[in-house]
């Protein structure tokens, strides 16, 4: 990417406690030119948001990048094709399999990280599952089926986790499993028919109020979402109208669940619709149109909504959207900058936004990742003392 003119004014403070803090303030006072070994910022004093590229050169195993997660403790692990990392806002930690080591990783191809209620992570990798104890700092390792050849019959991906269980799916054999957090028992919950298959990671959720899954299921115009109810097995299945009418019309979606508004947001290839779990109701948001109806227009994996309600989500040719539904604004980030506009949002298959409300973005095209944040926050980077991990939460 070219090196562009920011506007940019950094003070950096650190305190020793039971966590390093370092508090970044960025306002547009002083026109430079940024070219840092370690990463890039870009922005300008009119800009809402400024983007720092994280990639081979700063650390990171590997510029594949598919799932991430913030943890309680404030740091992000990613998800790559070759390795798991741990980023605390200026150095990656990787973590490879290693096979003389039985506490290590159980593969190096990450498909799915989520956080448990005890704030372990479990992560699906291309040898299984494994399970990450936050406070030893070891893995434990779940066999799962596999060929006579040794090669694994399914993706295994973590799904979502509930206050007792993690949510499994296995997707050869199109099983949903779940594993106790405190026992670490394994049980079989339901069997997926072949078109119920998960579209992806961060499809499918837990809903306490009525104990059920719920997640984007199907393909091509079958799509939908699939309520399941755990104690039971039962399945309810909700088909979104084609709203651009055509026949055999790909509905290829993403889902980001929204707990303020008791919704689901859906980011589909008709455009973004609303599914309200009070009325089990489908609404479409034309104040998108001028877009969506552009004769190449796509939306792609990425979805999420950040601390102000908006729904930040991925397309093209326009890129990443913000969609603010308490006003009906339709937003770029970097409306400004069509280059940086292109660049954060081209290829983009993982859209995650923090409790910091900072955007991360990953990549199938093997550009790493960026990290997209608001002018006015702070971004704290924490190093946890190993012996009271969570103790600067209390």
């Amino acid at each position: 990417m070219n090196r562009m003119t920011a506007a940019i004014k950094i003070t950096s403070i650190k305190r020793s406690v039971s966590f390093v803090r370092y508090i970044i303030f960025l306002p547009a006072i002083l026109v430079v030119q940024i070219s840092f070994a370690q990463f890039t910022i870009v922005n300008n004093a009119q800009d809402k948001f400024r983007a720092v590229h994280w990639s081979l050169a700063e650390g990171l195993s590997n510029a594949e990048v598919y799932n991430m997660i913030k943890d309680v403790n404030g740091f992000l692990w990613i998800g790559t094709t070759n390795g798991l990392n741990r980023f605390d806002g200026s150095k990656f930690k990787i973590f490879f399999h290693d096979p003389d080591d039985s506490s290590t990783i159980g593969g190096n191809r990450i498909h799915g990280i989520v956080e448990d209620s005890l704030h372990n992570l479990w992560i699906g990798t291309d040898k299984g599952l494994s399970r990450y104890d936050m406070r030893a700092g070891t893995f434990s390792n779940f066999t799962v089926p596999a060929k006579n050849g040794g090669a694994i019959l399914s993706v295994i991906r973590p799904l979502c986790a509930s206050r007792d269980e993690v949510f499994i799916e296995e997707t050869g054999s199109y099983t949903i499993t779940t594993y106790n957090v405190h026992s670490l028992k394994k049980k079989n919950l339901l069997k997926l028919d072949a078109p119920d298959l998960l579209v992806h990671q961060r499809g499918l959720y837990y809903d306490t109020t009525t104990n059920s899954l719920w997640a984007v299921s199907g393909k091509g115009a079958e799509s939908g979402l699939i309520q399941i109810e755990t104690t039971t097995g039962r399945k309810t299945f909700y088909r979104w109208p084609c709203y651009k009418k055509i026949s055999g019309h790909n509905h290829q979606s993403a889902i980001c669940h929204d707990r303020n508004r008791n919704s689901f947001w859906i980011n589909s290839t008709d455009g973004l619709m609303e599914f309200t779990l009070a009325d089990k109701q489908f609404h479409f948001v034309d104040k998108l149109d001028s877009w969506v109806n552009l004769a190449d227009y796509e939306s792609s994996a990425g979805i999420d909504t950040d601390k102000e309600g908006r729904v930040w989500l991925s397309t093209y040719p326009k890129g990443i959207i913000i969609y603010d539904p308490s006003d009906g604004s339709v937003n770029l980030p970097f409306s400004d900058h069509p280059d940086l506009q292109k660049e954060v949002s081209d290829e983009l298959i993982f859209l995650y936004i923090d409790r910091e409300n900072i955007v991360w973005t990953g990549y199938w095209s093997r550009k790493g990742l960026y990290q997209i944040i608001p002018q006015e926050t702070v971004v704290t980077r924490y190093a946890v003392d190993s012996a009271k991990p969570f103790t600067h939460l209390v």
